[in-house]
This record gives structure tokens, sequence and C-alpha cells, in this order.
């Protein structure tokens, strides 16, 4: 049976991306928020189960050189991948296996964190409890496991489709065959179904919108693989109790409250249901949910489930978003809407919330330390003649602000440590080299959160030209080299070239807003600048708060 799930891995592999909610720092933050005393991601050992290619795993090993990795998978091709991406980048910190899941044993030693993304839903029973079985025997005291699955009742309905779907390619062996057929079974019952109204002809639009933008790895694995079983989430912590480990809490945090519910269907559940596992079940049922992706650590463990503001004081604190309008008035009572970059909508009347997200749009990609963030925005309200609460009633106010911000999906991002971005613009742009590699293979690369960035045709060149060996100049040298060696239809409009003269001309203006969209983006690592010299140079690129209100 593992000999089949290799072979189907082998015969269409699976695009190896990274997952910014399974990154060591991520794992570590949602750890401590719950009382979790979870290692230093940048001291850690980290498995994951089911690695494909390492294009979740290497990444992370280049940023945190000072930590140990190892994947194991069972397909042959996508570890061979694997290994030709480490040979090209040279880490000595990552291992991976061609193995099945079941061979993990005591010789694999102990970890601080395992990673299972996109594994225990598309696997038969046998090796479902070997994950958990590696959860509960080689994740380390106050270690934290990461397992994403298919969840009902979501799946009811998508189960329908999938089983649609691979009866009618039931003739067909070769996977290009099997996968054409079932988009185009889709999309013919979506045309049959176009005279209905109800909800059968809105699961097909759903799915059919769907598969329109994922690829054929997504089709083949998730609905004609023979394997592919949700559950309750009950029917999860019941197979956790039975390894002696617990739900710690879901990787994205905000899904855990009941904040977008109607007031009186929140105080039902909170009135009806005796604790946060019930509370968990009956939310999925609310919201028909169809994925998870959960944290897990030893029984044994003891956890803080209650949150308050000091959760977030130890740590780092980002913000991805933009004003909702164009001015942000500190004035108290004055509302200002942000929006987050999922769309969610953050609102504030208070000066110093105000005041620190417009910090932190500022500073994104990059993070600042709490402490750091309550002492800028304190400066920016009283430079606007407005009154402070004294510390610690500020900070504490703040911090409940961002808790908030946090819990309600609002795009606060947090962190334990900073990560591994430039600040500024620098005399030699250094991407890294991992995202270098991903870059030329794929057309994407992974940033220093952690997050897929797709590129074009002139990112991937700049991408890798900047390799911290030239500089700005070298850059736009051998890009106009570059440009004049064929068609370039990202960069010229007719997609073709012209003399060196002219596209030196239009290549300058475009490598500027290259270089800035890869430091707005995060592509660019840090060349050694000190935080806050980067965050004053970010912040001046962009306005700030003055004593009337500004554009941001």
């Amino acid at each position: 049976m593992t000999h089949a799930i290799g072979s189907s891995y082998d015969e269409v592999p699976y695009t190896s991306y990274p997952y910014s909610r399974t990154h060591p720092d991520r794992l570590c933050m949602l750890a401590r928020l719950f009382g979790l005393p979870a290692a230093d991601p940048r001291e850690s050992r980290v498995l994951e189960l089911g690695c494909a290619a390492g294009g979740n795993l290497i990444p992370m090993a280049e940023h945190l050189p000072n930590s140990t990795f190892v994947g194991v998978d069972r397909s042959a091709r996508q570890i061979a991948e694997g290994h030709e991406f480490l040979a090209a980048v040279g880490l000595g910190n990552v291992e991976l296996r061609c193995a099945s899941i079941t061979d993990v044993d005591a010789s694999f030693g102990t970890f601080d964190y395992v990673i299972c993304h996109g594994v225990y839903s598309w696997v038969p029973a046998p090796v479902q409890a070997k994950i958990l079985e590696i959860c509960r025997d080689r994740l380390a005291p106050g270690g934290v496991g990461y397992v994403s699955y298919n969840t009902y009742p979501g799946w009811h309905l998508r189960d329908s489709v999938r089983r649609m779907m691979r009866w009618h390619v039931r003739g067909f062996a070769e996977p290009r065959r099997r996968i054409d057929q079932a988009r185009a079974l889709v999309d013919f019952l979506v045309r049959s179904a176009a005279h209905q109204s109800g909800p059968y002809a809105l699961l097909l639009e759903r799915e059919l919108a769907i598969l329109a933008r994922t690829g054929d790895d997504y089709v083949f694995h998730e609905h004609l693989e023979d394997e592919n079983e949700p559950l309750y989430f009950y029917e999860f912590v019941e197979r956790l109790e039975r390894y002696r480990l617990q739900f710690l809490c879901e990787s994205e945090v905000h899904t855990m409250f009941a904040r977008e519910l109607p007031p009186d269907v929140g105080e039902t559940l909170d009135r009806l249901l005796p604790d946060l596992l019930h509370m968990e079940q009956y939310l999925d049922f609310v919201r028909n949910r169809q994925f998870r992706a959960s944290l897990v650590c030893h029984a044994d463990a003891e956890l803080h489930r209650a949150l308050g503001p000091g959760v977030i004081k130890p740590l780092r604190t980002g913000f991805a978003g933009r004003p909702h309008e164009g001015t942000v008035d500190l004035t108290p009572g004055v509302e200002h809407r942000f929006t987050g970059l999922e769309g969610n909508d953050v609102v504030s009347r208070e000066p110093l919330t105000k005041a620190a997200f417009v910090r932190l749009m500022n500073l994104w990609p990059a993070d600042v330390a709490f402490a750091e963030l309550v002492e800028h925005a304190v400066a920016q309200v009283l430079a606007c003649g407005l009154a402070v609460p004294s510390d610690p009633d500020a900070s504490t106010r703040l911090a409940s602000d961002v808790l908030e911000c946090m819990v309600c999906g609002g795009g606060v991002d947090l962190r334990v440590h900073p990560p591994d971005l430039a600040f500024e613009p620098t005399t030699f742009p250094r991407t890294a080299a991992t995202a270098r590699w991903q870059s030329r293979r794929y057309r994407f690369a992974t940033n220093g959160r952690h997050q897929r960035v797709d590129l074009d045709a002139l990112a991937v060149e700049v991408v890798n030209l900047a390799d911290g060996s030239r500089d700005h100049a070298a850059i736009l040298d051998a890009l106009v080299d570059w440009s004049g060696q064929g068609t370039v239809p990202d960069v010229f409009e007719d997609g073709r070239t012209v003399d060196p003269a002219a596209r030196r001309e239009v290549l300058t203006s475009r490598l500027d807003r290259a270089l800035e969209g890869l430091l707005r983006h995060g592509l660019l690592c840090d060349a050694g600048e000190t935080p806050g010299q980067g965050d004053e140079a970010r912040a001046q690129r962009k306005p700030v708060l003055s004593s009337r209100p500004i554009e941001s």
C-alpha cells in the first residue's frame, strides 16, 4: 500500500510549496500563546512527514541555519528533486530520506516540531495511526506537532463530486487522461445544472471554481486517489487521546472564536458548551468546515486557554494591511478602518492603536518588538498633542487591541523572532539561495516570512542576479544583456527586443520597481543593518503620522 502511494506521487508529483503556517517560529508563537514552553525555533530539530521535494523544509533550513531538519517522503522522484535542490543551495542542516512514514522509529531521534501537512486524510488507517504515534514518541517535552486533514461536515458535499469524478475516470489508466476527464466532467455537470438554482448547482459551481485555480497535481491527489478520508473534529480528538496527545490550538487562531457569528448564536454556544473542544466541533457544524490544520502536544502538557494581553507583549508584531481610506486621524473617538491582506477589517477609535497600525504598515514585511511598537505609538500620539494613558496602561490597552485583531482574523502576524529580510534597499542586494533556485524552477520563491511569492520573467531574472555579488549598476548591465537574447514579453509590450540603448532606458526604471517589489514582498535578505536603522529608513519612505490627518 505504501508502495502504491509512492508510485502515484512519482507519476504526478506535487509542486513543493512553502506553507507559512508550518514554520517553526509560527508553531512556537502559537504554543507560547497557550502556555506551552516550545523550543526556540532558531535552535530546534524539525521533522516533516510527507516532505515532497523539500519546498517547505529547505527554505526554513536556510533561514534557520542553527536548526536541523529531516524530511521523509515515499516518492523517490520527489526526494531526488529535493536532493537536487539541496545540492544547488549547499545546505548541510537538512536531510531528505526516501522512506515510508511507517519507517520512522527511534533511530530518527526526537524533534521539537513535527510537521505533517496534506498527508493525514490521504493515507490509509495504519499510516494515520503511525503519524500520531510519531507525534507521541518522537516529540520532545514541550514539542509541537502540526497535522492537517479534511473535515466533515464540509467534505460531505465535496465527497459526492469526488465519487462522481472517480467513477467517470475508472476506465482510464494514464494520469493525464484521468485529470482531463475529471475536469471535463465537472464542467459538463455545471453546464447541465445551469438552469437550476438550488444547492446542487451552487456546489458544482464552487467545485469548478476551485478546480479552475488549482493545478493538476491537486486534482489528481485530492479527488482521484484511492485514499481521502475526512473526519469530524471530535473523531480526531478521540484519536489524539488514544496516543496520549491533546489538541493545542488551530494554526489559524481566529477560527477558534465565533466573532463573525450573530451575537445570539455566539451567546448560545457559550451557554451550552462545556469546553473548548465542544465549541470547536459546533463551530465546524455552523461553518460547514472542510479543512483543519491543528497543532497537537503531549497530553500531560499544562495549557492556559484564557488569552489575555500579557501573551502579546513578549512577541513581535507585524501587519500587512492598508488604511480603508487615505487619511488616518488620531483624534480620540474618530473611527478608522484598516483592511488586512485577507480582506478582514480592523476598526479602532483609539489614538494609540491607530498610530501603531500605521507604523506596522509602514514597516511591513518587517515587524517590530511590541515594546518598541508601544514606544513609537506613544511618541506619535504625544506629537499630535493628544493624551496617552500612563504605562503600563498604554501597553496593556494596545496589547488588548492587537490580541482582538488577531482573534478576529484582522491580519496581525505575530512572531517570536524577526524574519530574515532586508529593511531597506542595500548596495549589493541579496536574495536567498533557495529563492533563486525556486524562481528558476517554478517561477515562485519563498520569502523571509516563509510565504510563496509568484514572479514574472523579469522578477525571476532580478532574483537570480541579486545574489549579493552585484550592485545596482551591475544588475542593470546583466539585465540589458539578458533582454537582448530573445523576446521578453513581460518587459516590452510587443514582446520584441530593441536596440541596447532603448533596452537600458526601459530596464532602468523597471529594475528600480523590481527591487522595490522584492523588498516589499520580503525577498531581499538582511544585509546586516541594525533593526532600528532599518525601521527608520523604511518609515521615511512612506508618510507617518503628524498633528493633522495625513495620507498614509
